[in-house]
């Protein structure tokens, strides 16, 4: 790509052979130097993209880039999926009292369940556990990676484990 040239090789190469002089050359490097200042900031850029752009929303490469971030073990902090067998359906307008229906057994907490309310167990589509260690500092840092990462209108939850 054409945004790795050396800026000192450039100037040599457009200065013909009569007037590649010392202080010519000096001079047309102190003019280029904010270019040169220019591209390293562009090349420090690109690299920071490049490594967002080396991760994506699947479990395994954000674990990684998580657990990279905090230089942990593989497996410091890991991702979970919620698994959840209910089913919730909203009644608000209606106000209806929940509704049990049993495919289990009499026992309601095994069973699929129509609310007339948002139940408080549904929290997320997966669970990131993060070790104790962390600061609450650390804790923001993780979620904003997370939802930059994350599927659009999945959830998650971060859950502290000693």
């Amino acid at each position: 790509m054409f945004y790795r040239f050396d800026v000192d090789k450039w100037i040599i190469h457009l200065l013909p052979p009569v007037l590649r002089k010392r202080s010519i050359y000096a001079f047309l490097r102190a003019l280029l130097y904010p270019v040169k200042q220019l591209q390293a900031a562009f090349l420090a850029y690109k690299e920071g993209v490049d490594t967002q752009l080396a991760h994506n929303s699947f479990t395994d490469f954000l674990e990684r880039f998580l657990n990279g971030l905090f230089f942990f073990e593989y497996n410091a902090i890991y991702i979970t999926d919620v698994v959840n067998d209910r089913v919730f359906l909203s009644f608000i307008s209606e106000g209806f009292a929940p509704v049990y229906d049993s495919f289990r057994g009499e026992d309601p907490e095994a069973d699929i369940t129509l609310n007339s309310f948002s139940h408080d167990k549904i929290s997320g589509s997966f669970t990131v556990h993060v070790p104790a260690a962390l600061s609450e500092e650390d804790i923001a840092v993780i979620t904003n990676w997370v939802n930059y990462y994350r599927f659009a209108g999945t959830k998650f939850n971060i859950e502290v484990y000693e």
